[in-house]
């Protein structure tokens, strides 16, 4: 059996859910893949993955059986030489100061440009970086103002030089997505429970925070 899973979730999900299903089900084999959504999105397609946590709506169902658990909203990280933004952070603190963020295809980089525009958000994109530690990293050296995140993402991970407040109404919505082909095999199944369960379970206990039950 083959899992897809974003970098950010890894701390809230990933780990938990590797763990209780090596508990229920010692016998099954788990490779595990991690990476961006539009990694994850491309080993779908592929089928070489059977189920994967991505940002929804990215899958066809008329391969895949997928639905929406989780929203969350976007982080604004600013570093802690410059001023507080206001929390939430409105469109136009975004775009105030030099950035990092990934280039493009990136789920979350076509939602800010989506807020902001394209053409402002491109314009105050002094580097480009694919994974979400280096964007905060740079931030947090200095080598750029700031960089729009996932909060989930933050999760034991230290805000250190760091202003870290809301990205108002910027949200990424988190879906499981099942290959069709592969939905009734019982280790699928039991994944995908313990998956449901964790997600739902973040959530109402406040482990998730900024997170809420998709509709």
């Amino acid at each position: 059996m083959v899992l897809g899973m974003p970098f950010a979730l890894r701390e809230l999900i990933t780990y938990s859910a590797i763990q209780e299903m090596r508990q229920s089900a010692p016998r099954s084999a788990i490779r595990v893949y991690e990476g961006l959504n539009v990694f994850l999105q491309n080993m779908l397609a592929q089928g070489l993955l059977d189920l994967a946590v991505l940002a929804a709506g990215q899958v066809s169902d008329t391969d895949f059986e997928q639905k929406r658990y989780v929203r969350e909203d976007l982080m604004l990280v600013r570093s802690r030489e410059l001023p507080r933004p206001p929390d939430p952070a409105p469109p136009n603190e975004v775009t105030r100061y030099p950035c990092t963020m990934p280039g493009r295809p990136n789920i979350i980089r076509a939602i800010v440009e989506k807020s902001v525009g394209a053409r402002n958000l491109t314009s105050c994109v002094a580097i480009e970086a694919e994974t979400q530690e280096l964007c905060i990293e740079l931030v947090r050296r200095g080598v750029v103002g700031q960089t729009v995140t996932l909060g989930s993402g933050l999760v034991n991970r230290s805000r250190t030089a760091l202003h870290v407040v809301r990205a108002d109404n910027l949200t990424v919505t988190w879906a499981i997505a099942v290959n069709r082909q592969r939905r009734h095999s019982p280790s699928v199944r039991r994944l995908k429970s313990i998956l449901e369960r964790i997600l739902t379970d973040r959530v109402k206990s406040g482990t998730w925070r900024g997170a809420s039950m998709a509709d």
